[in-house]
């Protein structure tokens, strides 16, 4: 990924739910021309927030089987800007999940205000050929991802799936 708008997990519980965080320090290059004097993070940012977290947490749930790609958003709304300072929490929930397709709804946090709400689904296809040679380096950020976060639902440590672990 060339963007990263995820920082680290705190919770994941296996196929319900993720909480996750990414910091707003001011010096990402889109707060130069989106606003030069009242810097706000575009929304179209904002989405791809939810669509990473939201891949996180259907491929972690998965072992790794499924990469979860995102097919539609519904109901977004941007109801605060979010603006250089605190970081944001990413909060996501399984709505409706069917085979390997799942809904997911959630917010985005700034400073405990709501800034955004969306409906994200989900495909999930089989992972074999998203990754290739590129495995190590999705494996490395996952795990800096869920370094020190509350898993839930696991037997395991989840990245025991994506290779050694």
């Amino acid at each position: 990924m060339r963007y990263l708008f995820v920082d680290r997990v705190l919770q994941l519980h296996r196929g319900e739910r993720i909480l996750a965080v990414r910091g707003v320090s001011g010096n990402e290059s889109y707060f130069q021309m989106h606003f030069p004097s009242q810097p706000v993070m575009p929304g179209a940012l904002l989405i791809e927030c939810f669509a990473q977290a939201g891949s996180f947490l259907l491929e972690v749930s998965s072992g790794f089987r499924h990469k979860a790609l995102p097919i539609f958003i519904r109901d977004a709304k941007f109801r605060r800007p979010v603006r250089p300072g605190p970081e944001m929490r990413i909060s996501l929930a399984v709505e409706q999940q069917q085979g390997e397709s799942a809904v997911l709804s959630g917010e985005i946090t700034q400073a405990g205000v709501v800034c955004a709400t969306a409906t994200i689904g989900f495909a999930g296809l089989p992972v074999e050929g998203f990754y290739g040679a590129a495995l190590p380096v999705v494996r490395s950020l996952y795990a800096s991802w869920m370094e020190g976060a509350e898993l839930h639902g696991f037997d395991r440590h989840p990245l025991e799936s994506l290779g050694h672990g």
